[in-house]
């Protein structure tokens, strides 16, 4: 979580980059060793370095105490990040359908645009996090005070209760299988 270790990352990644091979870099892991505020400061940092050092896998989403401990909660946390600073480093598009200017010079100063067909068009075009509450605060309290530890543990509850993992190819599977029994006899004839 270290910010020299971070700034090490992006120069092994230009290393890498410049001499044609591949690289990785770290995203939402911390060396706190729980989910805490600590954590939340190496997350955010290690996933805005791992994505503009354009590495080509970023590993490590979760992993709390230098990838010694995760937890369900932590790895759904990291990932939220992640998709968090994604939406931050996109780029902004300038065109004629996000920067309207015809229509701002009809509607003019002082005026709304709340009426118009590109209001509506682009109404619900930002990030949305279920984990993420902008809620004023009386909402916020009506609604039973939910912090953010709160809407993890019913996220990962929601993730385990609901999950269907895609079965593996059957030739793997079969080969992970022979494996195993391999394995299996030898311990079995020591």
């Amino acid at each position: 979580g270290a910010p020299e270790g971070l700034s090490g990352d992006i120069v092994n990644a230009q290393v890498a980059k410049y001499y044609g091979l591949p690289t990785w870099g770290y995203a939402a892991c911390t060396d706190s060793k729980c989910l805490d505020l600590q954590a939340a400061i190496e997350y955010v940092g290690s996933t805005i370095t791992g994505l503009l050092s354009h590495c080509n896998l970023l590993h490590d989403v979760g992993y709390l105490e230098s990838g010694l401990t995760a937890s369900c909660e932590s790895i759904v946390f990291g990932n939220e990040v992640v998709e968090y600073v994604r939406h931050i480093l996109k780029p902004i598009e300038v065109n004629k359908e996000t920067v309207p200017m015809k229509l701002l010079k009809k509607v003019g100063p002082n005026q709304t645009f709340f009426e118009a067909d590109h209001t509506l068009r682009h109404l619900r075009d930002f990030y949305y996090s279920p984990l993420i509450d902008r809620n004023r605060y009386i909402t916020w309290d009506k609604r039973g005070r939910q912090t953010m530890s709160d809407r993890l543990k019913k996220r990962v509850q929601q993730i385990l209760a609901t999950h269907k993992p895609l079965p593996l190819d059957k030739t793997i599977s079969e080969e992970i299988d022979n494996i195993i029994a391999t394995e299996d006899r030898k311990i079995i004839s020591n």
